[in-house]
């Protein structure tokens, strides 16, 4: 009789992860995204070309510049990217103004990366 296979360990232990109630985060963390309802749990809704500010808390360690941008996927899939800008500078949040142009499910979601600068311009610090 063979024994059932086994998934391999996770690298990092979950349970501890989950008694303290923190999780890891990436280099770049986008966080507290608006609107939202029931901390992200569901889905947020709007009407065709209705208005809406989408908003996060976008930053990283040290003191490099970041860029952030609210992606919207249409019901097709097809994504729409538009520039968030910073909305208090050197706090970290950041906004954009966007709306939905097709009827149905689809998503919006936020994505950041260093700010890339073309050679002899300089960012503010």
């Amino acid at each position: 009789m063979t024994e059932p296979r086994r998934n391999p360990p996770d690298p990092i232990d979950r349970s501890v992860l989950d008694l303290v109630g923190q999780r890891p985060i990436g280099r770049i963390p986008v966080v507290n995204v608006s609107p939202a309802v029931d901390g992200g749990a569901r889905p947020t809704k709007s009407v065709v070309n209705e208005q809406f500010v989408v908003k996060a808390t976008v930053f990283r360690e040290g003191h490099d510049a970041v860029n952030a941008s609210v992606v919207l996927t249409d019901p097709d899939g097809t994504e729409t990217i538009v520039p968030m800008t910073e909305l208090n500078p050197g706090l970290s949040l950041w906004g954009a103004q966007v709306h939905a142009d097709a009827e149905g499910f689809g998503t919006t979601g936020s994505k950041a990366g260093p700010m890339c600068t073309p050679p002899g311009i300089t960012t503010p610090r």
